[in-house]
């Protein structure tokens, strides 16, 4: 049994795909069997936060020309809408989404979805609390209206929906037992695994999300997505986790991509192999061919390399082992794997630094690129003071160009928009001295700025924070004695009292490595703001 949906979503939260790299998307996949394209970028405004406001002339003509090579193609383009704050009751607001609908509809589009994901399960406006018994009913009520009226248009009309529980395992909770019981059998509904990104997924996985909604589930698989916390790693690997036999447990899969269009077509590669052969696909061998077509056969050795940096944590760990208990011999001849690690990463960095002949997936490798050159360098001055402080030879040199290379690896870009930050510390300084909190009432007397941890630099310019690996990353922000503020894929807040600590809101987990700076061995809780994604995903 074949997929009957295959391709991607341009689903991710930031910057979306330009024109240009949309119709080269569509034409890669037309190249490589795959036949359905949904737009429904989170940061499209009219898509999402701005969506009762209309289209631009330039926008809709760039997403027209898209829909027009696609049916040349014989791609399917969905467009999705994402109506946050929609009252579901509301004749005016479930008007405007059949207008938006009824837009691309004239463009040439068939098939639409409507997404309720990443929103608070909480009804909004009155009227729908008093007309709908439960955030089920009036997602299905919606959703049901929307593809009658569609299909009174064409019945070849399609819908599919994401509902706001769109992950996990059985059993399911009420949301999705009565979402599934109330939809329209012909309506489509979004999984994503076991998790929002799911290392794995299997039918049975996907088995018991089907009873649950009473049909079998288009797979939105969050990989190689790398937005919100995971926008500073590239996924290069090819696709693993998935089952063979999936294909008789979904009606598709559509994987949502990297911010990076041509990077992403590396695991888009292994994904179109795995779709055409579940059974017999081989990631690595997808992968070596995926590497080769995208970067080319002179680059694609260097571009695995660089792709599997991450395989240093081996070594390094190796050394240091050597370097607590080993003998001489144990450290020499770990610290010269080491050596050679870092060398041929850096001949892989020169060579995609200066001959990969792709434009477009160089420039998307290019920060990632000269943050390795930098790291090389530090680790390599590593190496060498190490050798100098066991032959007793000056290293002092050595050490502050290895701290120098860090350094300039984590330092961060400025868009000139830095002029807002006494602006900013201002407005939270007052915040926290009108609060009626006395611990916040004393910040603000004591403090007429806001200081990082483990101090600002006397222009009030971030002091990142050592974490347990020696990096530095988003500075925790002091807002008050023994709170803390650190910014990931939401505002998580540290409430320390002496080695312990109590985090409101999680994000994507990055707070634990800043916690050793502030001196907290154990989290005895973390108290969670909203049940969302930004909140909890880590």
């Amino acid at each position: 049994m074949s997929f009957e949906i295959r391709g991607l979503v341009e689903g991710f939260y930031g910057p979306f795909y330009t024109s240009a790299e949309r119709e080269g998307l569509l034409r890669f996949l037309a190249a490589h069997g795959m036949n359905f394209y949904l737009y429904g970028p989170k940061n499209d405004r009219a898509h999402r936060a701005r969506w009762r406001e209309a289209y631009d002339p330039q926008r809709l003509a760039g997403l027209a020309r898209s829909v027009t090579l696609a049916h040349d193609l014989d791609v399917r383009f969905a467009y999705a809408l994402s109506p946050v704050s929609m009252s579901y009751a509301s004749p005016g607001d479930l008007a405007l989404v059949r207008e938006r609908f009824r837009q691309f509809y004239a463009l040439g589009v068939r098939d639409f979805a409507i997404f309720f994901d990443d929103v608070a399960a909480r009804f909004e406006h009155a009227e729908d609390a008093r007309r709908y018994g439960s955030f089920a009913q009036d997602h299905a009520a919606v959703s049901n209206e929307l593809v009658a009226w569609l299909r009174s248009l064409d019945p070849g009309c399609s819908l599919a929906m994401c509902p706001t529980e769109y992950h996990g395992t059985p059993p399911f909770g009420g949301y999705l037992h009565e979402l599934g019981a109330c939809l329209l059998p012909g309506i489509d509904v979004f999984y994503t695994g076991p998790q929002v990104c799911s290392p794995a997924i299997s039918a049975a996985d996907v088995r018991g999300f089907a009873a649950a909604v009473r049909r079998a589930p288009i797979l939105w698989d969050n990989y190689p997505v790398n937005d919100l916390g995971m926008q500073f790693e590239l996924h290069l690997e090819p696709v693993r986790g998935r089952a063979a036999d999936l294909a008789n447990a979904v009606k598709g899969i559509l994987a949502n991509p990297m911010l990076q269009a041509e990077a992403s077509k590396i695991p888009l590669l292994t994904l179109a192999a795995y779709l055409a052969n579940p059974a017999g696909y081989d990631p690595e061998a997808a992968w070596q061919a995926a590497l080769v077509e995208v970067a080319g056969a002179a680059c694609a050795p260097a571009l695995r390399t660089f792709a599997r940096a991450r395989q240093l944590e081996g070594t390094v760990g190796e050394l240091l082992a050597a370097l607590q208990n080993g003998s001489s011999k144990l450290r020499h001849e770990a610290a010269e794997r080491l050596a050679s690690s870092l060398g041929e990463l850096d001949d892989a960095r020169d060579t995609l630094m200066t001959r990969l002949e792709n434009v477009a997936l160089r420039a998307e490798l290019l920060p990632w690129l000269v943050s390795l050159d930098h790291w090389q360098r530090a680790g390599t001055m590593a190496l060498q003071t190490l050798a100098a402080q066991e032959t007793g030879a000056p290293h002092q040199q050595l050490a502050r160009a290895a701290q120098e290379s860090v350094d300039w690896a984590v330092r961060p870009r400025h868009s000139g928009a830095e002029a807002l930050r006494p602006l900013i510390a201002h407005a939270l300084s007052q915040a926290a001295s009108e609060a009626p909190s006395p611990l916040l009432a004393e910040a603000g007397e004591a403090q007429g700025s806001l200081p990082l941890v483990p101090g600002a630099n006397g222009d009030g310019s971030p002091s990142p924070v050592a974490g347990r690996e020696g990096k530095a990353s988003s500075p925790l922000l002091q807002i008050a004695p023994d709170l803390y503020c650190y910014h990931d894929t939401c505002r998580v807040y540290v409430l320390r009292c002496g080695r312990e600590a109590v985090l409101i809101d999680f994000g994507a987990g990055g707070v634990l490595e800043q916690l050793p700076a502030l001196g907290v061995e154990r989290v005895t809780d973390v108290l969670m703001t909203h049940h969302h994604r930004d909140q909890s995903q880590g």
